[in-house]
């Protein structure tokens, strides 16, 4: 079988193989496969408890949010998830504010895989923490809104629109507030 001809990747006028695919035989490496596999999204139905709520939301937490690698990031906001799921009293006032803003951050990604799961993420956490997260509304509908409103890619539209619901559902007190000085 024959090696495909190397592709040219545009402006930067290369066309090397190890531009476009990691490893020295040109195809991926191991750990960039695993990573890769280890981005899958999931139901919020299929969302399970943590071992260890406690340990998962420590320190570790906020650094993993703002780790400079995605697949961190994704499995991230999968524990984030789970916390507001399954073990909501894990997320403190303190810790829940910057695990909001962190999220919110993160939803706002260009790499179009960890922006829709910040999205579902804020949807559990709407579904999970509800009136808890009153303090947190206005950063949180201001993504939702600025990413319902993009059409440009619409899995990641329908991802905000669906946490605007959640939002909706399970916050009386802000939507009320909303249509009291909208």
């Amino acid at each position: 079988m024959s090696r495909p001809s190397p592709i040219d990747v545009g402006s930067r006028g290369s066309t090397a193989w190890s531009d476009v695919l990691p490893g020295d035989d040109g195809l991926p490496s191991p750990s960039h496969m695993e990573r890769a596999a280890s981005v899958a999204y999931v139901s919020s139905e299929q969302i399970p408890r943590l071992d260890d709520p406690g340990e998962a939301a420590g320190p570790g937490l906020l650094q993993d949010l703002a780790s400079s690698k995605w697949d961190t990031q994704f499995k991230a906001l999968n524990t984030v998830r789970s916390l507001a799921l399954h073990h909501p009293a894990e997320l403190t006032d303190r810790l829940l504010s910057d695990v909001v803003l962190a999220v919110v951050k993160l939803a706002a990604s260009l790499r179009s895989s960890v922006s829709k799961n910040s999205l579902m993420t804020l949807n559990d956490m709407c579904v999970g923490l509800g009136a808890y997260l009153e303090p947190e509304m206005k950063p949180i509908s201001h993504i939702l809104l600025k990413r319902a409103a993009d059409h440009s890619n619409i899995f990641i539209s329908a991802a905000a629109n669906e946490a605007l619901i959640s939002l909706a559902d399970n916050s009386c007190k802000f939507i009320t507030r909303l249509e009291c000085t909208g």
